[in-house]
């Protein structure tokens, strides 16, 4: 692949609503899942989050690291007294 040039991966029908392609250049394997563009990741054997499941496991951590502070806080005041 040369730049500014294109060479279509070729892709495997798994079935009707499942297709999937290798990107050499990615180094990941480009699937076509119900409806949904997936990427996975053969050397670690998972696919990438989507932006989506980022977003969920961004806000679910954000929100136990407050109520960690909560409970050192309040473990803090107790101590003090």
């Amino acid at each position: 692949m040369g730049i500014g040039s294109y060479d279509p991966i070729e892709t495997e029908t798994i079935n009707a609503d499942m297709f999937r392609g290798r990107s050499d250049v990615l180094g990941l394997d480009i699937c076509w899942e119900h409806g949904q563009l997936r990427f996975y990741d053969p050397a670690e054997g998972r696919y990438l989050m989507t932006f989506d499941e980022e977003a969920d496991g961004r806000l679910a951590a954000e929100a136990e690291v407050r109520r960690l502070r909560d409970e050192l806080s309040r473990v803090q005041s107790e101590s003090e007294t």
